[in-house]
């Protein structure tokens, strides 16, 4: 599916008018409206949504102010959504960086260390908003073989085994429309 294209003027002057409003409370740390106001900006949005450039960073703002109430797994469904719809081909240093502090609070360390990792080569220490994820990164990992510009970096050096698939995608993640192929209510 082709990413990224414009939406119609009329929509964009919306869909900006809601997440200028959503940033606004979450500044002002009204989570659950600014979620609100996301998902109206969504709402207002053609199908398939997924196409236009908003999306990934609607899904990215959703996850953020999820992040931010303690919503872990809400905000790892916001943002595997906007990573997955971007594709790792087009890594954003912040939304692989919150996967990684996401997966952290949710114990799996593996995928926590994939997504700083990526985050870290991605954008150096600058990725990292809390020293204590590049110490956590840096207690697993040995940094310093690691270079920003490896192309070749290969997850499997650093720790026994890569949780990604060929293309870059986690294997550890369901998406929540798939939970009940595998038995979860």
């Amino acid at each position: 599916m082709e990413y990224a294209v414009e939406l119609p003027e009329d929509i964009q002057d919306q869909v900006e008018v809601l997440s200028e409003q959503a940033e606004e409370a979450m500044e002002q740390g009204r989570y659950e409206e600014a979620l609100d106001l996301f998902n109206q900006a969504l709402s207002a949005m053609p199908e398939p949504r997924e196409i236009y450039e908003a999306y990934v960073w609607i899904k990215a703002s959703m996850g953020d102010a999820c992040f931010h109430s303690d919503r872990f797994e809400d905000g790892l469904d916001h943002f595997y959504e906007a990573y997955t719809t971007a594709g790792p081909e087009n890594v954003n240093p912040f939304i692989v960086y919150r996967l990684g502090q996401i997966y952290r609070q949710l114990q799996d360390e593996d995928n926590a260390i994939d997504f700083f990792i990526k985050a870290y080569l991605s954008e150096g220490e600058s990725a990292f908003e809390d020293e204590d994820d590049l110490v956590y990164l840096r207690n697993r990992v040995a940094l310093d073989g690691l270079d920003e510009d490896d192309d070749d970096y290969d997850d499997d050096d650093h720790f026994g085994g890569s949780s990604f698939d060929d293309a870059g995608f986690s294997r550890g993640y369901i998406p929540p429309d798939d939970y009940e192929d595998y038995g979860d209510d």
